[in-house]
């Protein structure tokens, strides 16, 4: 079966239609991902320039796990009144505090956890 020259021609250029319309649909989709993507290192290059300027010009020495600790308990306590960090001691003791029968609560979600409700 052969095709026709007019034939050849119609579905060549329906391919590079749709090669084309699809370029589209795909760009578009990235670069929204893109643009988020660059708003979030914005934003840590924000923190990461406010974190060195705090370093090196607060009156008092700062050590940097207490300043990051403080930045996490913010964005936690920013979401919701029940979203709340623990560092990792914290976190150890509840452990210890809520194996076995607790009154009313169940703490075995089956979930890993990370350190952090």
């Amino acid at each position: 079966m052969t095709f026709s020259k007019r034939a050849r021609i119609t579905f060549l250029a329906m391919i590079i239609l749709s090669i084309f319309s699809m370029s589209i649909f795909v760009e578009r989709d990235l670069e929204g991902k893109v643009s988020a993507e660059s708003d979030s290192y914005e934003d840590l290059k924000l923190f990461s320039e406010v974190l060195s300027t705090l370093q090196r010009n607060y009156v008092e020495p700062v050590k940097s796990k207490e300043l990051m600790y403080g930045a996490v308990k913010g964005m936690l306590n920013t979401l919701d009144a029940h979203s709340a960090f623990m560092p990792p001691e914290v976190y150890r003791e509840m452990q210890v505090d809520t194996k076995g029968n607790s009154a009313g609560w169940d703490f075995k979600s089956g979930r890993r956890r990370i350190g952090w409700l």
